[in-house]
């Protein structure tokens, strides 16, 4: 027989068990998303929205998920966490990374995919992305849509006057009334942030150290064990506020939050990516507490002290302390790197 004969049809059985062979070691894994369920009237402004991203696949294999996108102009991204990998008795493992996200507009929220790698036993690394997710933010705002029949023309009338007026108008009164009282009451409380008791006096100490006790004032107050959180949230901002109109000489209290990162990143008085982040994380917490009816846990309003904390110890400027023998001065540290 001629070895033309043999050879052939051999070389065409190894082609396709390599072929098949090659086909067989390509794993493949699938990539979804699992988010809450929608409220009846939708997901709004501020709303916590739990978000899963999952992973599935055969359980040799060594699966990494990435991390979700931290923050933009519509939503910010929160409490990211991979739980650890779940294998079942039929050789499938699942991958899980879970966030939540809180929506700052309305509209339709997309993630773009994201890409998730995963290898086997030989190191090969391969890619699977993610399906689109799109999340749908609704208005808190409600309104009667289309138009309305014009009302008849009153009719004049000789009767007495009604008494109703009188009685709305003495509802108002007392509502005017209460929410003076309560304007006056807060005040007095804010009174302990603005100064000392030394009447119009400037008071002599640091930003920081003002900064400092304050925020133990606002602590000591426990307003979110009252359930007084727009207060205490508010009473915070105005504290980090009036903080940095002392370090950075700029008129914080009547900026809005991404005026003042703007004018700091401007004047290039901030330059860390940390320290802008913490402001934005401060300032917007109270934002969403004061505008957006975001509703904290009271551990969460606590955390907001610590994390005001946190600021002050990253801008503050470091001093050195000169003695003589009639005065102490305190003069800012220079960095003597910059000198030449």
């Amino acid at each position: 027989m001629p070895l033309k004969t043999v050879f052939i049809p051999l070389i065409v059985w190894v082609l396709l068990f390599s072929f098949v062979g090659t086909s067989v070691a390509q794993p493949s894994i699938e990539v979804d998303w699992q988010v809450d369920r929608v409220p009846p009237g939708g997901w709004t402004i501020g709303d916590p929205i739990k978000l899963e991203l999952t992973a599935t696949g055969p359980s040799y294999l060594d699966i990494t998920l990435p991390e979700l996108p931290g923050q933009s102009d519509f939503f910010e991204i929160r409490d990211q966490e991979t739980i650890e990998p779940v294998r079942n008795g039929e050789g499938v493992v699942t991958v899980i990374r879970m966030a939540t996200l809180i929506p700052w507009a309305v509209g339709t929220i997309t993630i773009s995919p994201l890409i998730v790698q995963y290898s086997d036993a030989s190191g090969r690394i391969q890619e699977a992305p993610s399906p689109v997710l799109s999340i749908t933010v609704n208005s808190v705002l409600t309104g009667t849509e289309g138009k309305q029949d014009l009302k008849p023309q009153a009719s004049l009338s000789v009767d007495p006057p009604p008494i109703w007026p009188w009685i709305l108008g003495g509802i108002v009164a007392v509502m005017v009334l209460s929410s003076l009282t309560w304007w006056v009451i807060r005040r007095r409380r804010r009174k302990n942030l603005s100064q000392e008791d030394t009447g119009s006096i400037a008071d002599p100490r640091y930003p920081e150290d003002i900064a400092y006790e304050q925020l133990e004032y606002i602590a000591g107050l426990n307003m979110p064990a009252k359930g007084e959180f727009i207060d205490h949230y508010d009473m915070i901002a105005d504290c980090i506020r009036v903080y940095l109109e002392g370090i950075y000489r700029i008129p914080a209290r009547e900026l809005t939050t991404k005026e003042i990162l703007r004018s700091l990143k401007k004047s290039k008085q901030i330059t860390s990516d940390e320290i802008a982040s913490a402001l934005k994380v401060v300032l917007d917490e109270a934002d969403l507490v004061k505008f957006a009816k975001f509703s904290p846990t009271i551990q969460q309003a606590l955390s907001a002290i610590l994390r005001a904390q946190r600021l002050v110890d990253l801008t503050k400027p470091n001093r050195d302390i000169i003695i003589t023998e009639d005065r102490v001065t305190v003069m800012p540290k220079l960095d003597m790197s910059t000198r030449r």
